[in-house]
């Protein structure tokens, strides 16, 4: 009688599936999306500071860069984890724009209190380097996500039956 001997190794009998790699969005409407925010932040601090001056200008910039920054963290976040685990994508950009808005309240809240920015003007060119901000990020991302090919299904694969005749 043989005894079994326990291994790790595949029996070369067995067919036993490879995992396939993770699928990793690409990354094109990302990059496109963020460089439409940062210009559109550059040309909003240069607004603010020729139509207001300097501390327009400073709310401006940090305006822009919080824009920026809430996108791109969240996007590039989800992008890996959409590539990990597709079914859980979802779930995680809830988790993730949640933590993103409590952090945002937790900025504004913080700001107000220690009383920055001092005037109505800069405070103005925050919210609307912030506002053009998301809409730049929009907009870039939804122009570059239709212009990408992206296919969502394989196509059969037809045998070239009419090539012969």
């Amino acid at each position: 009688m043989a005894t079994a001997v326990m291994t790790t190794a595949p029996r070369p009998d067995a067919s036993v599936p490879a995992r396939p790699a993770p699928v990793v969005p690409p990354m094109g409407a990302l990059l496109v999306a963020m460089a439409a925010t940062a210009v559109t932040g550059i040309v909003t601090v240069v607004l603010a500071a020729v139509l207001a001056g300097d501390a327009a200008a400073e709310a401006a910039m940090v305006g822009a860069g919080v824009a920026l920054g809430f996108f791109v963290l969240g996007a590039f976040f989800l992008h890996f984890a959409a590539g990990v685990m597709p079914g859980a994508s979802l779930a995680l950009a809830m988790l993730t724009y949640t933590f993103q808005v409590l952090a945002l309240l937790a900025l504004f809240v913080g700001a107000t209190q220690a009383g920055w920015p001092a005037t109505d003007t800069a405070r103005s060119w925050f919210a609307a380097a912030v506002i053009a901000g998301t809409v730049a990020w929009t907009v870039g991302h939804v122009v570059a996500a239709v212009r990408t090919r992206q296919p969502l299904y394989d196509l059969p694969t037809i045998p070239d039956e009419k090539a012969g005749a």
